[in-house]
């Protein structure tokens, strides 16, 4: 039998691309993150945490824990924050908030 794609999949591939309007994955600023919806936010950290985790990287929170994380980190970090990629934000807060994820980490720096 062959294998159904989860729901969630099919509707990040439909519908991400066209939100994020040509933006890639490393080029979305937390500018571009505090215009999104949540729906838009939720996919974008979906799609993120697939690549991340594909790389190595055993994430622990939900999509939903993320994305409030960043939403805290945007709103009472340094403005400077909002200029910063949130892949990198959400690199910096895993980082911080999941000792276990470090050496994977680590070891992806090493290598881009």
């Amino acid at each position: 039998m062959k294998a159904k794609l989860p729901l969630i999949l099919i509707l990040a591939n439909l519908l991400i691309l066209p939100v994020l309007n040509a933006k890639t994955f490393d080029n979305v600023t937390g500018q571009d993150w505090l215009s999104m919806s949540r729906e838009e936010k939720g996919l974008f950290i979906f799609k993120t945490m697939e690549v991340i985790r594909e790389n190595g990287v055993p994430l622990n929170k939900t999509p939903d824990d993320y994305t409030a994380l960043i939403d805290s980190e945007l709103m009472m970090g340094p403005p400077a924050a909002s200029r910063a990629y949130i892949t990198n934000i959400l690199s910096s807060i895993v980082y911080e908030t999941e000792p276990a994820c470090r050496e994977a980490l680590n070891g992806l720096r090493k290598q881009f």
